[in-house]
């Protein structure tokens, strides 16, 4: 679905290219895509993100819907238009006559890409439900094809909306939605090569039987709510912080909801329920929150200054430096160096 998405822009990038060197059968041969690609983008982004997270609910019959009104639009739109240019007749009057309307076919896919990120932004809470460490678990890069797809279909309906007010911008202007595409796909080329397992999440491509083994799903989908009875609760959260407290499991960097159940030998999704719904709080800042503890208790021992603070935060569970001080500025309102000179003053 990647491979598609990233042609069909490259194939709207040539029909620019021919457009600018009058090369009419390669303009021709790519102007379904270049006319098409606004109201295509949409519902092809969010088919790619269902693919990634593992929904169940990602083949034809349960996706063809979203097709319907783009290939509408490619039939009486697109397929037409090139006709009339080839044989030189003009715009057929019925698109033209539609011509105000086609601002939906952007807003179309607009919609699409506005839920995609909201789809993105509850299912990173998810994650965050599962895993203490997201280094390998970011979706960072899909966040940032969908906002750049936001940003360049805003200035398509800016465009568009200018063009049905003052008259036809011409396709020389036009370009300019083409340069931040340029940009736009070589940032996402940049930082997909330098962190290629982002491409497709590290954890999603881990085997389904190691999931199995650890008790736990690989499709996040929902968080499921479970009745346990209060007094049980507590009694399972003394003995997690028993546990924190005494074997420091948060040490480990992969740490995972699943292992530290099977550490508990609870469910997983009764010690899920017990940080969500009991202790309301997620896994994710839960197990950071004792990393930072540990790391400010680290730091107040007379050997600290022997070692440097990453290397202190490594030993603390946190597993890079950039969401070492992103958790810690969080969760204690300084960074890390501010907080070791506030420790030196309060000495003084």
């Amino acid at each position: 679905m990647l491979i598609y998405i990233f042609s069909a822009i490259f194939l709207v990038f040539l029909s620019f290219y021919a457009y600018l060197h009058r090369i009419r059968w390669l303009f021709y041969g790519a102007f379904i895509f270049f006319d098409s690609v606004d109201v295509l983008i949409g519902p092809l982004l969010l088919i790619y993100f269902k693919g990634v997270i593992g929904s169940k609910r990602n083949s034809f019959k349960h996706n063809y819907i979203y097709f319907i009104f783009p290939m509408l639009y490619i039939v009486f739109i697109s397929i037409p238009l090139l006709i009339a240019m080839i044989a030189k007749t003009g715009t057929p009057e019925y698109i033209k006559s539609l011509e105000p309307l086609l601002l939906f076919v952007i807003v179309y896919s607009y919609g699409y890409c506005l839920y995609t990120v909201y789809r993105l932004m509850d299912f990173k809470k998810l994650v965050k439900l599962n895993y203490s460490s997201l280094e390998h678990r970011n979706l960072n890069w899909i966040k940032y094809l969908l906002l750049g797809a936001i940003g360049v279909l805003s200035i398509d309906i800016f465009t568009s909306i200018y063009e049905t007010i003052f008259g036809e911008m011409g396709l020389d202007i036009s370009f300019i939605t083409v340069i931040p595409v340029v940009f736009l796909v070589m940032y996402l080329g940049y930082y997909g090569v330098s962190q290629s397992t982002i491409l497709l999440p590290y954890f999603l491509l881990e085997k389904e039987e190691d999931f199995a083994s650890q008790g736990a799903s690989p499709n996040l989908n929902k968080v499921a709510n479970y009745s346990y009875d209060a007094a049980e609760m507590k009694q399972l959260q003394d003995k997690l912080n028993a546990l924190m407290r005494n074997d420091k499991p948060f040490l480990d960097e992969d740490l995972a909801l699943a292992s530290l159940s099977g550490i508990l030998e609870v469910p997983d999704k009764k010690l899920s329920t017990l940080l969500n719904q009991h202790m309301k709080t997620s896994f994710y800042d839960y197990i950071n929150g004792h990393r930072v503890e540990a790391f400010k208790s680290r730091l107040a021992t007379p050997d600290a200054n022997t070692y440097t603070l990453l290397a202190i935060a490594y030993d603390c569970g946190f597993k890079s430096k950039s969401s070492f001080n992103r958790i810690f500025k969080n969760t204690i309102g300084l960074s890390p160096s501010e907080y070791q000179k506030s420790l030196v003053l309060d000495r003084k």
